[in-house]
């Protein structure tokens, strides 16, 4: 391949990571998703799930939890195979033994630009998001307004 060549090369992929951001080259491991149970890490418990648009999630597991109001620690979604979501809520408020998490239902709609996840049957999280990053131990969305 001569100078040229390679330049032209170079020239693409700087424009396209300049276009479509850090999903170009940070080709996040989907599988990391699943079997994961997700804890909102919101540190501001007073804004609605429903208002926010960065929605930054940790492992249940994670030491930020323990910061965290009990609704939020205790609450969480787990992706299961097949597309069933399992939105675990707390549910320590007095009202008797309701049940502490609700079936859902999850896709995801990859293209070459971005992966979107699509949640629906549930009136907290319905709608769909940007999958930014996910990892073992970190996922971050964005809500598509």
């Amino acid at each position: 391949m001569g100078f040229k060549s390679f330049e032209m090369k170079f020239i693409t992929t700087l424009l396209m990571f300049a276009l479509f951001g850090n999903n170009v080259f940070a080709q996040t491991d989907l599988d990391d998703l699943l079997e994961t149970r997700w804890i909102l890490n919101l540190q501001d418990g007073s804004v609605p799930v429903e208002d926010l648009v960065q929605l930054n999630f940790v492992t249940v597991d994670s030491p930020i939890t323990e910061g965290l109001r009990m609704q939020l620690r205790y609450g969480g979604l787990t992706f299961k195979p097949n597309g069933l979501l399992i939105v675990h809520v707390w549910n320590k408020c007095g009202t008797g033994n309701p049940p502490n998490h609700y079936d859902a239902h999850w896709e995801l709609i990859t293209n070459t630009e971005n992966t979107v996840l699509v949640i629906s049957d549930t009136h907290q999280w319905e709608g769909k998001y940007f999958v930014q990053f996910v990892s073992p131990d970190l996922l971050k969305l964005s809500r598509i307004e």
